[in-house]
């Protein structure tokens, strides 16, 4: 806000004042996903030159910004082009500063890197060396033809993710009544294979408890800390969870920690969808929908592939 006053005004308001009411709040990222920070120094894109302090250039994009047209600090949003959260440029065929991957882009537009881009899907988990749970739902609404699907898509997700002792390490969690720690976090495919074939639907939708277990596994004495950053967390789930404040705690948790919360929703109604998406998936664009158990497959792919 500016405030000011010529100077051919005098003394004639030389007793006037201005009292305001400023109020701060605070809310986490993944409910606000349309802010922006703009940052404190004075470089610019768009000019064809990488000046100090900047970590890309936007080849003369002209930027508009808040009604001011023209050159733009690095890590806001240009016209014809966007950037990334983390404020590396992704889709330019370069793999800059924090992208794990990049795949260049057929429409001007980002593409494939390890933040969420504005106005396209974030990416999956084709990185080298991942920590990632699968938090996998085995209440009793899950009938045997539906969890023969839902195990054969998981194996599929592990196929793409190819563990290895030095690459992508897997553990699960599976819940119902409560949660069970399946396996720790490990880079043998077979045992991952073998936790998945091991799991049995019954009893209620304790994602608290899934939630918690896989918090804890990721945090403790198998997380490495050469792995590749973020961890992931990986949830299929056909129903509300029973004990929404409890799950929602856990979600805040791993926000804390930056681990990404991937939620696929199988056949859930519209109401519980919005649940998931605004309070257990890193933010909505982390959840996915599929409408039955047969969409599972090419919904995992696409995340372990990074074309989800």
């Amino acid at each position: 806000m500016l405030w000011s006053l010529p100077n051919a005004t005098g003394n004639i308001v030389q007793t006037d004042g201005v009292i305001g009411d400023i109020s701060f709040s605070v809310v986490q990222s993944r409910n606000n996903m349309d802010f922006r920070c703009v940052p404190s120094n004075t470089t610019v894109c768009g000019n064809n030159a990488v000046e100090s302090g900047e970590v890309c250039d936007n080849n003369s994009q002209a930027c508009t910004t808040n009604g001011y047209t023209g050159t733009q600090a690095c890590n806001v949003q240009c016209s014809g082009w966007t950037e990334c959260i983390s404020n590396q440029f992704c889709g330019d065929g370069i793999t800059n500063g924090n992208e794990t991957c990049d795949e260049g882009s057929s429409n001007g537009l980002p593409d494939h890197c390890n933040a969420l881009c504005t106005g396209i899907t974030p990416p999956g988990i084709c990185i080298a060396k991942p920590d990632v749970m699968s938090v996998l739902d085995r209440s009793g609404s899950i009938n045997s033809t539906n969890m023969a699907i839902l195990k054969s898509a998981a194996h599929g997700f592990v196929t793409a993710l190819d563990p290895k002792t030095n690459g992508t390490h897997m553990g699960q969690v599976s819940f119902g009544n409560n949660g069970t720690l399946d396996l720790h976090l490990t880079g043998n495919k077979t045992a991952i294979d073998l936790a998945i074939d091991g799991i049995n639907p019954g009893g209620n939708t304790n994602l608290y408890q899934g939630l918690l277990l896989a918090n804890n596994e990721l945090a403790g004495a198998n997380d490495r800390p050469d792995a590749t950053s973020p961890d992931y967390l990986v949830v299929i789930t056909d129903g509300e969870p029973n004990d929404q404040n409890s799950a929602k705690i856990q979600a805040d948790a791993a926000d804390t920690v930056n681990t990404t919360i991937y939620v696929v929703g199988v056949g859930i109604n519209a109401t519980n969808a919005d649940w998931l998406k605004s309070n257990i998936a890193t933010n909505s664009s982390y959840y996915f929908a599929a409408a039955d158990f047969s969409q599972l497959d090419s919904i995992l792919q696409g995340i372990a592939n990074c074309t989800n």
